[in-house]
C-alpha cells in the first residue's frame, strides 16, 4: 500500500513541471496516398473455353433428356425430379431443359463478366457448367443402364 502511495506522489510531483511544446505554425495535413491502378484490360467474355464448356454442358443435357425420354417411352422407369413430374412429355422435357440451359449460359456470362473487374471472382463462371455437365452425364449413364 505504501509503494502505491509513493508511486502516485512521485507521478504527481513530476507532472507539475510539464511544459507544453509549442504548436507548429503550419497546419499539419495527413499525407495523401496515391495508388496507381493498373489499366483494366477487357478481354472477350465469350472465348474458346467459355464456348467449349457450355457446348459440353449442352451435349450432356441433351444426352440426359434423350435417355430420359427413351426410358419413359419404353416404360422402364419414371422421372424422379419433382419439377418434371413422374411421366413428363417430350415437350415439357425440351421446354424446361432449354430454359435451364439458357439460365446456365446467362449466369456463366454474367459471372465471367463480373470476374473481369474483380480478380477474386475471375474463375467462378466455370463452376456451374462443369458441375452440371458431370451431373447430367451421370444421369444419362444411369438412364442408359435402365433402358437397354
Amino acid at each position: 500500500m505504501l509503494s502505491v502511495i509513493v508511486l502516485f506522489s512521485w507521478v504527481s510531483v513530476n507532472t507539475v513541471n510539464f511544459v507544453p511544446l509549442p504548436m507548429p505554425k503550419v497546419p499539419l495535413e495527413a499525407p495523401t496516398l496515391r495508388f496507381e491502378r493498373k489499366p483494366l484490360v477487357r478481354q472477350r467474355v465469350v472465348d474458346r473455353p467459355f464456348v467449349a464448356s457450355l457446348a459440353l454442358l449442352g451435349g450432356a443435357m441433351a444426352a440426359d433428356y434423350v435417355s430420359t425420354s427413351r426410358m419413359l417411352d419404353h416404360g422402364y422407369g419414371y422421372e424422379t425430379d419433382p419439377l418434371y413430374g413422374r411421366h413428363p412429355s417430350n415437350a415439357r422435357l425440351i421446354a424446361e431443359g432449354s430454359a435451364f440451359y439458357a439460365a446456365e449460359i446467362a449466369g456463366s456470362y454474367l459471372l465471367k463478366r463480373y470476374g473481369q473487374k474483380h480478380p477474386w471472382a475471375r474463375h467462378l463462371w466455370i463452376i456451374g457448367p462443369s458441375t452440371m455437365t458431370v451431373v447430367h452425364a451421370e444421369c444419362a449413364v444411369h438412364n442408359g443402364k435402365l433402358a437397354p
